[in-house]
């Protein structure tokens, strides 16, 4: 007697666990019903929108040259945005631009610019291998700034690097590339900054 109900709980187990089995395959294998498909398309949608919306409206390359005396210390910096391209050139630490340059833009050739910096990483920052005063930073060398922001007044992107040593700084794309980008951006770029020792 004892036999027979063993066996028997051992078939319904048997029975329960394929049952079970078959829901789980049927489950996995279930086709995906058009309205999931349709909230994730529109998902896929809204993360793009949002990241569109997220574009900064303006963007800054700054040079700042090795801290010396007031006559001989400069500043370059180069402003992108949809309507302008701007380049200013700063000689001393207090005083307003010595020279600048502004340039007309469009929405369709800051849109590709953009795309460019980030592919050169100008978004990208990181914890510095060595935590130094950014004013302080490389007093002999060059340091430079890469700012963004809705309002450039008011940043929400503000990383530096230094030609120093690479283990200073908050910045993590490619300096080279993001210099030239800029500069390519004020066709009179070599001409407008002769003279200007960094």
């Amino acid at each position: 007697m004892e036999y027979r109900t063993i066996r028997t709980i051992r078939i319904i187990l048997v029975i329960v666990f394929i049952f079970l089995a078959i829901l789980l395959i049927v489950w996995l294998f279930r086709p995906k019903p058009k309205e999931d498909q349709n909230s994730s398309q529109q998902q896929t949608q809204q993360e793009e929108q949002v990241q569109q919306e997220q574009q900064l409206n303006t963007v800054r390359y700054i040079q700042r040259g090795n801290i010396t005396a007031p006559e001989e210390h400069y500043r370059i910096e180069i402003t992108i945005s949809a309507s302008a391209r701007r380049v200013d050139v700063f000689k001393g630490y207090d005083k307003p631009a010595e020279r600048s340059e502004v340039l007309t833009n469009t929405q369709a050739s800051y849109d590709q610019f953009y795309a460019g910096l980030k592919t050169t990483g100008f978004f990208n920052t990181r914890e510095p291998d060595v935590v130094v005063d950014a004013e302080g930073a490389c007093p002999l060398g060059i340091q430079y700034w890469f700012v963004g922001g809705k309002d450039i007044a008011v940043p929400s992107l503000k990383s530096w690097t230094v030609s120093c040593s690479s283990k200073q700084g908050t910045f993590a794309g490619n300096r080279s590339t993001v210099h030239t980008m800029f500069t390519n951006q004020i066709p009179t770029y070599s001409k407008f900054v002769q003279g200007v020792s960094l």
